[in-house]
């Protein structure tokens, strides 16, 4: 996902800053919590097993592309092997400096904090730099800014819902990577949208992170062309979809990832189930 400036945000709902360099100050800080309440309203301990990385300030490395997969036509995914480990908390973003290019592009982190040695990265192809980008292959060298931004989960945040369409999807990989990886109680569930199913990008992968991990779900909905047997959604999100798949919709946090139209729609979607805004976190393309 690629993004040039911050948006505007709605009233209440969390907003992430994307698009320029941030110094130390202006990354939060997040403290891991001993425990929060899960549905049933009991502490449930987070913090004695696997405590969450604190978002540090950001450095530059100099990265070595190690893995290159272009999903669609328009859709590349590279994994950036570091010279050194980066920390950084899930849904956070880092920035890749091209040579001769005069602005950097950002990028949310697809790869689990628990890998601190190799950052991934997936983007649609849609202007100078993505198109640079594409025609790299593996073991050319780039500049990486990480990381940077607020748009974050940590344990404390207790059970989430991710709600996104297409390549939208790339913090939440980190999120469900990490909670898979740490094996955090955390419920999450990523309600996916997309024209087709070619177009669920990691939707395989997510797949098997909730066979593998109990506390992870995935449902996926259709607004295009059905494949044969398709047994997820066949409209855009709305409040009856997440009702309907979310049970304990009032307890959870929920966090929207897209463009500023479908960010916009998901937080209209989700405040009329009862959701106060402190519990809704946005990232804007």
């Amino acid at each position: 996902m690629i993004t040039s400036a911050a948006a505007i945000p709605l009233a209440g709902a969390q907003l992430s800053t994307r698009g320029r360099p941030e110094g130390p100050s202006a990354v939060l800080s997040l403290a891991v919590r001993p425990a929060f309440k899960d549905g049933g309203g009991h502490k449930r301990d987070v913090s004695e097993r696997t405590p969450v990385p604190v978002a540090p300030p950001f450095k530059e490395y100099k990265a070595t592309i190690s893995y290159v997969v272009d999903p669609l036509p328009d859709l590349r995914i590279l994994r950036l092997a570091l010279p050194e480990p980066v920390r950084f908390v899930p849904g956070q973003f880092a920035q890749v400096i091209l040579d001769g290019q005069p602005r950097p592009s950002s990028f949310s982190i697809a790869s689990s904090p628990a890998n601190d040695r190799e950052i991934e990265l997936g983007f649609k192809i849609i202007g100078p730099n993505t198109n640079l980008l594409k025609r790299m292959r593996k073991g050319d060298t780039l500049t990486l800014r990480a990381p940077l931004g607020r748009f974050t989960f940590t344990a404390e945040d207790g059970d989430i819902v991710c709600l996104t369409g297409g390549i939208g999807i790339t913090p939440f990989m980190s999120m469900a990577r990490f909670i898979h990886d740490k094996k955090l109680p955390n419920k999450c569930l990523v309600i996916y949208s997309a024209k087709t199913r070619g177009d669920l990008v990691y939707f395989d992968e997510l797949e098997r992170l909730s066979r593998e991990h109990q506390a992870i779900q995935v449902y996926a909905t259709l607004t295009g062309q059905l494949p044969d047997e398709w047994e997820g959604g066949t409209s855009r999100i709305d409040a009856e979809m997440i009702r309907e798949q979310v049970p304990d919709f009032l307890k959870r946090t929920y966090y929207v990832c897209g463009p500023k139209l479908f960010i916009d729609a998901m937080i209209e979607q989700v405040r009329s189930l009862g959701v106060p805004d402190e519990r809704i976190k946005k990232e804007v393309w």
